[in-house]
């Protein structure tokens, strides 16, 4: 009796905390953790002079309802914050870049950030979908800072 009432506390427990979770919050920006299944994370480039934008172009096979979603992170010139501690920024989707989703095709993007002065940088790829035998791939990464 006394297991079955200590379960059924539990239960309504755990609906009341999956009734608080914002399932439609982007946990990507958080600065760690993901609770995405395919996620790369670019070593912290160190710039030796500041730059102000980043070039991504990268090339992307997506199949139908996946998807790639690019993120980054600077930190800003004489800053003391961890990289690891900062949060992460969605890139928008890119102006030049093929939309031929669902063609099984190789596809090349372009990605531009830029704003504010930064001495590091690094870049998130998160990778999703529904079908796990047609999972999104990407390759030929390249990320280019600017001082412009």
């Amino acid at each position: 009796s006394t297991l079955s009432s200590s379960s059924a506390a539990s239960d309504v427990y755990k609906r009341q905390l999956q009734a608080d979770i914002d399932t439609s919050a982007d946990v990507s920006l958080l600065p760690a953790g993901d609770q995405n299944e395919a996620v790369y994370i670019t070593k912290i480039a160190r710039l030796s002079n500041l730059s102000r934008s980043i070039r991504i172009m990268i090339a992307m096979m997506r199949f139908g309802d996946s998807n790639i979603k690019l993120y980054y992170r600077i930190q800003k010139p004489g800053s003391d914050k961890v990289m690891d501690e900062i949060g992460w920024v969605s890139i928008p989707l890119p102006e030049i870049g093929a939309t031929n989703v669902g063609e099984e095709e190789w596809e090349d993007f372009e990605y531009t950030v830029s704003g504010e002065e930064f001495q590091a940088f690094q870049i998130k790829i998160v990778m999703t979908g529904t079908n796990q035998a047609k999972v999104p791939l990407v390759k030929d990464m390249r990320a280019i800072a600017f001082a412009s």
